[in-house]
């Protein structure tokens, strides 16, 4: 199948256009804003690669695929928060691929979405769940799919409700992303940052997981349904993490700082839909932690004097 990605260099869309390309004929559109050539440079060769905006895609180019996958967004709560025209231009640009997509003869078209949408809740999140998002980032994604369902027949479209992403190639930073500051912290014996009292919970969801969960998607052409949770229905908090890294690492070093405005409290995926369709067993937090963790300490080394 010929399948375009948006996104596609980025840290999800980077492990996905890997393996896609052993099964199918891609197309990769990214203009390397939040992300770099280097997460796809071995496949480049058997990939078609545009380092330009998604908004300036084609309607011809778009026509000679019949799938679309569209990870290309604005990185991080906080960075929406703080650029608010950025999450507005997401919006827009997608929509506009939505429609763009349709109008070429595109056949299916699959979004990333995210767990923000849910907003804050203390039971495990469902698909049928309605959307109250707290966050700028979380309405720019209800918007999207809002949008999508509105342009595409139901057994066209799939909307894919991520939680807590984590794996290699992920940035640390201010914008969020937990994990990898936190290991990238442990690994020198740093102090760990703990958000107000760390009890926030989340299902952290290893990034090949999502990538073969999106494969086994995309080969069931008779999925029943439009909206998928992909997370492992496990709650963990961040002090919990916390720990748990600094115990593989031999750290023990942990620093409270004060809560944000927009933290929310607690987000654990329910996830039947996805096991229903699949039977796929998760990565535990405890596996994941270690390769990523043996992933940082190899990168270390390299930088080592």
């Amino acid at each position: 199948m010929k399948i375009l990605v948006t996104g596609g260099a980025g840290f999800i869309g980077s492990h996905l256009v890997e393996a896609l390309t052993e099964r199918h004929n891609i197309s990769v559109i990214d203009n390397l804003s939040n992300s770099t050539l280097e997460n796809i440079r071995p496949v480049l060769d058997k990939i078609t690669f545009l380092e330009i905006d998604y908004d300036n895609i084609s309607e011809n180019f778009l026509s000679k695929h019949e799938m679309v996958l569209h990870l290309a967004s604005s990185v991080g709560v906080l960075n929406t928060i703080n650029n608010p025209e950025e999450i507005k231009k997401d919006v827009e640009c997608s929509c506009r691929l939505i429609d763009k997509a349709k109008r070429s003869g595109v056949k299916s078209f699959i979004f990333t979405s995210s767990s923000e949408i849910y907003g804050d809740k203390t039971k495990k999140m469902h698909e049928e769940d309605i959307p109250r998002p707290v966050s700028t980032y979380g309405k720019a994604k209800v918007k999207i799919e809002e949008h999508l369902q509105a342009s595409y027949d139901k057994d066209q479209y799939l909307i894919l409700r991520l939680f807590n992403v984590y794996g290699t190639r992920q940035k640390s930073g201010p914008f969020g992303f937990v994990m990898n500051t936190f290991i990238e912290k442990a690994v020198r014996h740093e102090s760990l940052p703990i958000i107000g009292s760390g009890a926030q919970t989340r299902d952290f969801t290893q990034v090949q997981d999502i990538v073969n969960l999106i494969l086994m998607l995309i080969s069931n052409r008779d999925v029943p349904y439009n909206i998928v949770n992909i997370g492992t229905g496990v709650s963990t908090s961040i002090l919990e993490l916390a720990h748990n890294i600094n115990k593989i690492v031999g750290n023990d070093n942990v620093t409270y700082i004060e809560k944000r405005a927009y933290e929310i409290e607690h987000r654990t995926a329910d996830n039947k839909r996805i096991k229903d369709l699949t039977d796929y067993e998760f990565c535990s937090l405890d596996e994941g932690l270690r390769k990523l963790i043996d992933s940082h300490l190899l990168d270390l080394k390299k930088i080592s004097p």
